[in-house]
């Protein structure tokens, strides 16, 4: 202790030349009071700091910083505190944060972390440095919060009061704290030399103990082992007092009734999720059947059993299977779009590559054209012709599944110079085209009719093979008749002038068209 500083009363400093004051000294608690400055953070109107300290604060042995009647606290609307002590070489870290957006909404009777936050610290402390920050400035708060604070105070002599206190800490520059300190060279502080096995006193030799259990002493304290009919004190843990069998019977009821409606509620909330669940895949299970009937199944079925060639030969997949082959019909699986639907890639579940065409719903007569596309194409095994492998009637819009031509349209080859063809490379796809048509007009068991041919619908495979698609605008030619009266279908550009005027198409008409 210094008190050489000449001033009037006297002053008693800590250390010599220092700056920390002592107010108080008890010998019997083995403590002093002191008074220490406190850390602030100011801002102007404009957002820029004005003013800031981080007060550091070293003690000589054998003084700690009391844990059990100072507290950590910072006070302000927009202010994070961080608290660094040393116990020895080991460092300990603490702090908090106090938010607020108006002077209405801080907690005026309370340091609950809004206009002011507390901790507590930790045992031993020879030494403590606190540092002050902002989130924002206090932009928004700077008209009645323009400083941040924080201090280690004595517990009984700060109570946070709001507004009140931002306006005390303005002008204050000190605040009283607690030191303990022992006379020696002990490093340890005060709690933990008392749990040493050398120090330590066995309270269970005292009768009076435990009058209703069995004393167990450990380093420091003792405990209660309460014997059966008793339970331990809830205003004192280490008394034993007699239970009420009445209060631990309604616990059990009450813990029984608990579980009870917990597993109720748990099975009903399971038994309801099954019976949606089944609801759910009924509904959907009818759903898949009235889009069988309304795309023309039942016909589908019929057609097909009449001609028992390409019964084995087409398959009816699932909507599962086509949704996982489309990776649920991807944008980035799309091939192209026609008249009659968008073509999607699609990989099975044996890796074959495959092109499903999945028609625009909204026209009365799409799904007969669907019907009738099936059929044609089920009829037809020529290697100039596109390959139907299946088909799917599950959903609202009917899918056709077909041979992947790898090439794209002709069109594409012509118009967006996709590849040069050559003279020869163009005469060979015009004869395959040809051969093709040849074969529908005169090789099948009714000729067929494809009223859209052009480059659009004309596929090459690596090869540079013609690939004839897209017959949802075909016709079959009943045997024995050379012409059908019919509605005008195709592309303009492409049509016959007479079939367009007389609705009436020939196979004549075709081959001069073609």
């Amino acid at each position: 202790m210094d008190v050489s500083q000449p001033t009037d009363p006297p002053i008693a400093y800590l250390t010599k030349n220092g700056t920390v004051i002592i107010t108080n000294i008890s010998l019997a608690e083995g403590e002093l009071q002191i008074t220490d400055f406190i850390a602030r953070d100011c801002y102007s109107a404009s957002a820029l700091r004005t003013r800031r300290n981080s007060p550091v604060l070293r003690l000589p042995s054998p003084y700690t910083i009391c844990d059990t009647k100072n507290n950590f606290i910072a006070v302000g609307c927009d202010t994070h505190a961080i608290f660094k002590g040393f116990r020895g070489t080991e460092q300990s870290i603490t702090g908090c944060m106090s938010v607020c957006n108006s002077q209405e909404s801080v907690d005026q009777n309370s340091c609950s972390g809004v206009g002011c936050c507390q901790t507590n610290i930790p045992s031993g402390l020879h030494n403590r440095t606190v540092t002050l920050d902002s989130y924002s400035n206090h932009s928004g708060i700077w008209d009645f919060n323009p400083c941040s604070f924080a201090f280690i105070v004595e517990e009984t002599l700060f109570k946070f009061s709001g507004n009140t206190s931002f306006q005390q800490l303005n002008s204050t520059t000190r605040l009283p704290m607690v030191l303990n300190w022992a006379i020696g060279d002990e490093p340890d502080p005060c709690d933990v030399a008392e749990k040493r096995q050398d120090l330590n006193i066995d309270e269970c030799k005292d009768p009076n103990l435990c009058n209703h259990g069995e004393c167990k002493n450990f380093a420091g304290s003792y405990s209660c082992l309460c014997s059966k009919g008793y339970k331990i004190d809830s205003m004192n843990d280490k008394s034993c007092i007699k239970e009420n069998p009445k209060n631990k019977s309604k616990m059990t009821l009450l813990l029984i009734i608990s579980l009870s409606v917990s597993i109720g509620l748990l099975v009903l909330f399971v038994g309801i999720s099954w019976i949606c669940l089944g609801i759910k895949r009924r509904q959907y299970t009818k759903l898949k059947e009235k889009y069988f009937k309304e795309n023309g199944g039942l016909l589908l079925l019929q057609q097909l059993a009449s001609h028992a060639g390409t019964v084995d030969t087409t398959k009816i997949f699932s909507t599962e299977e086509l949704e996982k082959a489309t990776n649920s019909y991807h944008e980035s699986r799309i091939l192209g779009e026609g008249g009659y639907g968008t073509v999607y890639k699609g990989i099975l579940p044996d890796d074959k590559v495959v092109a499903i065409k999945k028609s625009k719903g909204g026209a009365p007569t799409q799904s007969d054209q669907f019907v009738n596309e099936v059929i044609v194409l089920s009829q037809i095994n020529h290697r100039n012709v596109v390959k139907l492998l299946g088909c799917c009637l599950e959903t609202e819009v009917p899918l056709l599944v077909y041979e992947f031509i790898t090439h794209g349209t002709l069109y594409e080859h012509i118009h967006y110079k996709r590849s040069s063809l050559s003279f020869e490379l163009r005469m060979k796809i015009a004869v395959e085209t040809a051969e093709a048509l040849a074969y529908l007009h005169s090789s099948t068991s009714n000729p067929i009719i494809h009223r859209d041919v052009k480059a659009e619908n004309i596929l090459l495979d690596d090869a540079y093979t013609a690939k004839v698609s897209d017959f949802g605008a075909s016709r079959l030619v009943p045997s024995g008749q050379t012409e059908i009266q019919t509605l005008v279908l195709g592309t303009f550009g492409y049509l016959d002038p007479e079939y367009l005027q007389s609705n009436q198409v020939t196979l004549n008409i075709c081959n001069r068209t073609n």
